[in-house]
């Protein structure tokens, strides 16, 4: 009886060693998902409120997965903790300006109260981009570190920060809607997310690598991964109206479309070596 049992064990142990040498070989599909913003007079966007973990975080990563059909002299992909007064944005921003990454903070001594900085190479049209920011704001010497497809790219500060940071106020919003006159965005937004760390080189470059099929969740804080919409059975081709949220996934906050953007979705399959 024992010899039976040991020969059982010995061929599920066989079987398990085999699966595990085919996994590199297992077809997987992943899913690439977005909203899809017009530019317009209204603008578009989703807004998830007052994040409140968001507020003072000293370390920050913000990443998005971008794709623009248009440039504008601002086009806000993803604004955390906005708060206008006048024409002063508080907060931080992750922008394009003519193409160009544009990341802004808020600052009390900068001119418009806002510091920010620019990639010195613009980005290219329809064009799908993992854009990841990682900035340290506790000092005014600190420069933030721009990466692209998992790759670091030279930046520029054009505005200099001077006092101190201004970042925990207003609401959180991917796209444009609500921000500033001329600042839509036209092109997809999908996969948003802020971390409460530094990201390394290597983690920027994993996050660019997994195409949003696997995740870092080390530091993440926010997460708004568009893979659905409240009330939507088909997200892709779908119109996000006011109740078709958009859930933070940490939080559990819900984001509210406005402007009616588009759900795009598309399917892959891809193989993945999991050792």
């Amino acid at each position: 009886m024992k010899m039976k049992v040991q020969r059982w064990i010995n061929v599920l142990v066989a079987l398990n060693i085999v699966f595990l040498s085919w996994g590199q070989y297992i077809p997987q599909r992943e899913v690439v998902v977005a909203i899809d913003f017009t530019a317009s007079t209204t603008n578009q966007g989703v807004v998830f409120g007052d994040v409140s973990v968001l507020k003072s975080l000293t370390n920050k990563t913000i990443c998005a997965s971008v794709n623009a059909e248009s440039f504008g002299t601002f086009n806000t992909i993803f604004h955390i903790n906005h708060s206008a007064v006048g024409a002063t944005l508080k907060g931080y921003a992750l922008l394009l300006s003519t193409g160009k990454i544009r990341f802004a903070v808020g600052w009390t001594g900068s001119t418009a109260e806002v510091a920010y900085w620019d990639s010195d190479a613009a980005l290219s049209l329809s064009t799908n981009y993992r854009i990841c920011v990682t900035y340290n704001n506790s000092s005014t010497a600190n420069d933030p570190i721009f990466y692209v497809n998992g790759a670091s790219v030279a930046l520029t500060e054009v505005g200099a920060p001077v006092g101190t940071v201004i970042d925990s106020g207003g609401t959180t919003k991917i796209g444009g809607y609500g921000i500033a006159s001329g600042s839509p965005f036209d092109g997809l937004v999908g996969n948003a997310m802020v971390y409460n760390r530094i990201f390394s080189a290597a983690e920027a470059l994993e996050d660019y690598a997994s195409r949003g099929a696997s995740h870092n969740d080390y530091g993440l804080v926010f997460h708004a991964p568009c893979i659905s919409a409240a009330g939507i059975q088909t997200f892709d081709g779908a119109t996000l109206t006011t109740t078709s949220y958009i859930y933070d996934r940490i939080s559990g906050l819900k984001g509210t479309p406005a402007g009616n953007p588009v759900g795009v979705a598309d399917t892959v399959l891809t193989y993945v070596d999991d050792h």
